[in-house]
């Protein structure tokens, strides 16, 4: 009898034991679901921001590739061809003599002029030089800086920026002197600003190509 009771006693501790494991298995199981699902959920989200940062970072690419990507110089070509041959008429025209008075008759910018309403001279004497080597200077520095300029900036902007450049210089000229002035040398110093500017924006860049 007193075998029977201790079978009986450890067959109800086992059986007792085998209840608790289960309901511990069954504890932990929705455990282990959740631990699962947020494990799911947080790989998800890391997948969304890497794809984020990848489409993010193509699409920076892509500029980067467009804008340091060589182009072919139309503008720049074309604007040193305006200043050699109206050069040449001018200098046909006056035989040589490229005095005060005949670069004013051919559009030079004039403090008295422009006030009297001759606005175009601040336009017109971007394209008027007073001797070859002016020319020759300005038209050397027109080729390395506007090359540069005009493949970043791409054509529309940098006309615009050339032109705009030229009309400040030119303002500034009358501000600070009465004298007969000719040149692209505004326009020029408008582009070198431009150029310094660009190689600070992207001046991450540039260092890691250097």
């Amino acid at each position: 009898m007193n075998i029977q009771c201790n079978l009986e006693r450890l067959s109800i501790g086992m059986k007792s034991t085998e209840v608790t494991e289960n309901v511990k298995k069954k504890k932990k199981a929705p455990l282990i679901i959740i631990a699962v699902a947020l494990i799911a959920i947080i790989g998800a989200c890391n997948s969304n921001k890497t794809e984020d940062v990848n489409r993010k970072t193509e699409k920076k690419n892509k500029v980067y590739e467009d804008v340091f990507k060589p182009k072919r110089m139309i503008v720049t070509p074309i604007i040193i061809m305006a200043c050699i041959l109206y050069y040449i008429y001018i200098s046909f025209k006056t035989n040589g003599n490229l005095s005060a008075i005949n670069l004013l008759y051919y559009g030079a910018n004039y403090r008295p002029a422009v006030q009297a309403g001759e606005w175009y001279r601040l336009f017109s004497s971007m394209f008027i030089h007073a001797g070859v080597l002016h020319l020759m200077l300005n038209m050397y520095a027109l080729y390395i800086i506007g090359g540069q300029m005009e493949s970043y900036l791409g054509k529309t902007r940098y006309v615009i920026v050339y032109i705009l450049s030229g009309l400040v210089g030119n303002l500034f000229s009358l501000i600070f002197t009465n004298s007969v002035t000719v040149g692209a040398s505004g326009a020029i110093f408008g582009l070198l600003g431009s150029l310094l500017y660009f190689g600070y924006h992207y001046r991450l860049i540039l260092g890691n190509s250097l």
